[in-house]
């Protein structure tokens, strides 16, 4: 009947409840396979997103893009000083640049890298040397080990033999290039990222002088300028630590250990 009709719910006609897909947090530790993309594939938008859909397509998960290597070499318009001062696109001989393992000529858009990555299904993770970084110490000797008693950087070996200087990770200033290019690159769409070199030349010597160090063991620093960067950046971004296993068991294979940003 009419009536009995009019009285049923019109179920077609109401508004339905919207679908949310919850947000995807970029700081989980998922499980999935790491590769390191190729920088020299990652200059423009179409190449981002065919190496992105290569290495998805190879079951990766977490897409890892060097962006500041051990020669201090950063590969994008970084506005941190000691960065800026050393661009990968300054020329550079040749010669050490196949010996050393840098790319000269090469920048590359980080923000537009994470945002085809994490649209291919990827988790965009930046890898940065720390304190193996003698582009970064030449750039500031503030941040640098000096060479005691001489206005001079020490070399972890002679000049003779293409010796570098590196960061000291008791120097404050140090601990906050490394900070500051942590930030830009979260503030780009990276929120893991891979540090590796967070140590202390392997040599050592009574000529390094690393300033003020208040007794503190070498050790002992390194997890503090870890914590440093922990607290600065909380839970929004997960930092991962590599290193060889040389520094652990004598071996040269590299881990990667994780350090939860709580």
């Amino acid at each position: 009947p009419a009536s009995s009709a009019a009285s049923e719910p019109a179920a077609s006609s109401e508004a339905q409840p919207e679908v949310v897909t919850p947000a995807v947090d970029g700081t989980a530790i998922v499980e999935g396979s790491w590769a390191e993309a190729d920088i020299t594939a990652l200059t423009e938008e179409a190449s981002i997103r065919a190496a992105a859909q290569q290495l998805a397509s190879q079951g990766v998960k977490y897409a890892v893009v060097t962006l500041k290597d051990s020669t201090g070499v950063v590969y994008y318009a970084s506005q941190v000083p000691a960065a800026a001062a050393s661009p990968a696109s300054v020329t550079v001989d040749p010669a050490r640049v196949a010996a050393s393992g840098s790319i000269a000529g090469i920048t590359v858009d980080p923000a537009r890298i994470a945002a085809i990555f994490r649209e291919e299904g990827l988790i965009p993770v930046a890898k940065l040397a720390a304190f193996r970084d003698p582009a970064g110490a030449r750039a500031d000797h503030a941040m640098a080990i000096g060479y005691k008693g001489q206005a001079y950087l020490w070399l972890d070996n002679k000049a003779s033999a293409d010796g570098k200087p590196w960061l000291n990770p008791y120097a404050d200033a140090a601990v906050q290039y490394i900070g500051g290019l942590i930030d830009e690159l979260h503030t780009a769409g990276f929120e893991q990222m891979v540090l590796e070199n967070v140590q202390f030349p392997a040599s050592t010597s009574s000529k390094q002088d690393y300033g003020t160090t208040n007794g503190v063991s070498r050790a002992d620093q390194l997890r503090a300028d870890m914590a440093v960067w922990e607290q600065r950046f909380g839970n929004g971004v997960t930092l991962w630590y590599s290193y060889t296993l040389a520094e652990v068991a004598d071996t040269s294979s590299t881990c990667l250990l994780y350090t939860s940003p709580s």
